[in-house]
């Protein structure tokens, strides 16, 4: 979507590797901090969908990404430090975490990844301008944070204040097809779900919708507007069968927006 984009990653010498380069280099992702090994294999997420396009069973192998130390990012921590924004997620391990958390100078976004994943940022939540996570996510962090009796009934609200209560300033809870909730200390309410003409896929809805919240917080658009864009975003994705939806452009993400570019 023309933002310069520094990805940082383990990857290996397999064929999924070198998918990922092929990708990378066709949309001008600049991947010369990542680290590459020999005898490796690339982070691997295999899903099965039911026949309304919803998750119904996914296994992972992310250890690779492990190989992302503390050490490793100091050594271009001067890099990271001249960005417009940090956008990490939980797959990272946890030292690699408090790493960003206390040496990043830039806003940092957080993507929660999982219900285990995402107690990995519990301890570091006052280092965090923005999140996403999903209802079952937050859940899982707030238990994580000591809180009880928290569960899907409750009041999206309720879970986004005890949450902005750690210092995180914008919450992006993603509520399914009821939309999204979003909470900052200044305003908060939920936005509903763009109508889909039929969800083929729901892989990569959540990533897509962050995405475009991403891309619109960086070009100065209002919080509200971002809403608006990450939701489009999250829509064209819901339509497509592949994971990351190759109709996700400017023209197609503003077509139905009620402002301009």
């Amino acid at each position: 979507l023309g933002i310069n984009v520094n990805l940082v990653c383990a990857y290996g010498d397999d064929h999924f590797s070198r998918v990922l380069l092929d990708n990378c280099n066709m949309r001008n992702i600049n991947l010369s901090r990542s680290l590459s090994l020999t005898n490796s294999h690339l982070s691997t997420y295999l899903s099965i969908l039911d026949p309304n396009g919803e998750m119904y069973l996914a296994v992972n192998n992310t250890n690779i990404i492990n190989q992302i130390t503390p050490d490793y990012l100091n050594s271009f921590i001067h890099k990271i430090n001249t960005s417009s924004i940090v956008v990490i997620d939980c797959n990272l391990s946890e030292r690699a975490i408090d790493f960003i958390s206390k040496n990043a100078k830039p806003k940092i976004f957080v993507d929660g990844v999982s219900v285990e994943k995402v107690k990995k940022i519990s301890n570091y939540l006052d280092y965090v301008h923005t999140i996403h996570i999903n209802i079952n996510e937050a859940i899982s962090l707030l238990t994580a944070l000591g809180f009880s009796n928290i569960s899907v009934s409750s009041s999206p609200k309720m879970i986004c204040d005890k949450l902005s209560q750690y210092g995180v300033n914008t919450i992006l809870l993603t509520l399914g097809e009821r939309g999204v909730y979003f909470h900052t200390n200044m305003m908060d309410g939920l936005f509903p779900a763009k109508k889909c003409a039929r969800v083929v896929n729901s892989n990569g809805a959540g990533d897509a919708f962050f995405s475009g919240y991403v891309f619109a917080i960086y070009n100065n658009f209002s919080e509200l507007n971002a809403i608006e864009i990450a939701l489009q975003c999250a829509k064209i994705n819901l339509e497509s069968e592949k994971t990351v939806s190759d109709k996700i452009s400017i023209d197609n993400i503003f077509i139905n927006l009620s402002f301009g570019r």
